[in-house]
């Protein structure tokens, strides 16, 4: 069997970035490459499911292999490794078009992470950065308020000015600083389909029960970790939040999120909505978007000139 540029592309079902990674399907079943070493690429499959390094290009289900291919510079030699791979791998297996793919249910959701910062003495940054390699194997974009994807209110890198202008009581000028600060975060309570919070009854927060409290009049997911235990919860909190959705571990939460993920039988899931984002992932790159937004406005631009 030969695999040509063309024929790559019929034989390939997905592919998808995740990590900087490529997911690739193929009827069905889960194929990528890793990079060996720095000038060739080698296929791993693992579990059935294997990862394209080398490209940060987003693919949706139809605009793949020949894009994928132009972007790396290695159409050929791709197909050459994949077809070696595929056969030493696959012998005696075959692919039907109609197996059944493993569930994705979280696979491009967003969740925002939330709990108090001000008052801890890592800024809250240490218990984020634990559970988000953890959310982005899953496909789940994690919003992360100590690293916030904008650039404009950062809110650990100005901790020590905020703290100067208490001290010398320019309230005014401080109040100002927040504003937007509380605005984004909120923005990303917008954006999320579900949160984690970290709840410490030990260390006094403002902003993550508005955070819940706004999320809650969504009916969005909302995992709490009670880190002193599930007693230590404020009584107000019962109410809210559904009992399933209460944890006493980020370790919890994870295996939580893996029935969510993965299992056939979730009829006991409350809240959760599930869409299909593949169908909607945007089909280029931030670059050729605005490559083509560029090109757009000129053509808009001489046309409106032709018209006048």
């Amino acid at each position: 069997m030969s695999l040509s540029p063309a024929d790559f592309e019929k034989s390939i079902g997905t592919a998808a970035t995740e990590n900087g990674s490529c997911l690739v399907y193929l009827n069905g079943k889960h194929l990528g490459l890793q990079p060996c070493g720095s000038d060739g690429w080698s296929l791993e499959i693992r579990d059935n499911l294997v990862y394209v390094k080398g490209s940060n290009r987003l693919f949706p289900p139809s605009d793949h292999v020949r894009s994928f291919a132009e972007t790396v510079n290695e159409s050929k030699r791709l197909c050459k490794i994949i077809e070696k791979k595929i056969s030493e791998y696959d012998k005696d297996k075959t692919y039907p078009p109609e197996t059944k793919p493993l569930n994705h249910r979280l696979w491009g959701m967003r969740c925002y992470l939330s709990g108090s910062m001000d008052r801890e003495p890592d800024h809250g940054v240490y218990w984020r950065e634990r559970i988000t390699p953890f959310l982005l194997d899953l496909g789940v974009i994690p919003l992360n308020p100590c690293d916030k994807p904008i650039d404009i209110a950062q809110e650990i890198e100005n901790r020590e000015f905020r703290n100067s202008l208490k001290e010398s009581e320019d309230f005014e000028l401080l109040a100002k600083l927040l504003k937007p600060i509380r605005l984004v975060d909120l923005r990303m309570v917008d954006m999320a389909e579900f949160l984690i919070v970290r709840m410490d009854s030990s260390v006094h927060t403002c902003g993550t029960y508005e955070e819940l409290f706004w999320a809650n009049r969504m009916k969005r997911p909302i995992l709490i970790w009670c880190v002193g235990g599930k007693k230590s919860l404020p009584d107000w909190l019962w109410s809210v939040v559904p009992e399933p959705h209460i944890f006493t571990s980020d370790e919890e939460i994870k295996q939580y999120l893996l029935h969510v993920h993965l299992d056939e039988n979730i009829s006991d899931l409350k809240r959760w909505m599930f869409f299909d984002f593949t169908k909607i992932v945007p089909r280029i790159s931030p670059e050729e978007s605005g490559y083509r937004a560029k090109k757009m406005r000129k053509e808009y631009y001489d046309r409106a000139g032709r018209e006048s």
